[in-house]
């Protein structure tokens, strides 16, 4: 399983995004290694939101994603990311790794 976490920076020392449409990159991580690839968030650049936010849940689907962390989502990104089966989990704050810890030791529910 991999973990998608929206991040400011592109470390695992950076802090989480506070939405998708925010954030510069989305960091795709190993929750178990902790090995992790810094992609380009489509978001970012995208004026059209309905289509940043399909492309988005397709790049998810292809680096394998299950479960996307976030401080929170706006309803287009919400309803792309769940049509495609990824879990969302909002609430984030501190840094990218640190999220990862909270959700793997389950101190946060699953929302979708």
């Amino acid at each position: 399983m991999k973990i998608a976490v929206t991040c400011a920076g592109s470390t695992l020392d950076d802090h989480v995004g506070a939405t998708p449409e925010r954030c510069q990159n989305v960091l795709i991580i190993n929750p178990v290694t902790l090995d992790f690839q810094s992609i380009k968030n489509p978001l970012a650049e995208c004026c059209d939101g309905h289509a940043a936010a399909k492309m988005l849940a397709r790049l998810l689907r292809k680096h394998q994603v299950k479960v996307f962390l976030m401080g929170g989502c706006g309803y287009r990104g919400l309803r792309e990311l769940t049509k495609s089966g990824i879990r969302i989990l909002f609430g984030m704050t501190g840094s990218a790794s640190q999220s990862v810890d909270k959700f793997m030791e389950i101190k946060y529910p699953i929302v979708f």
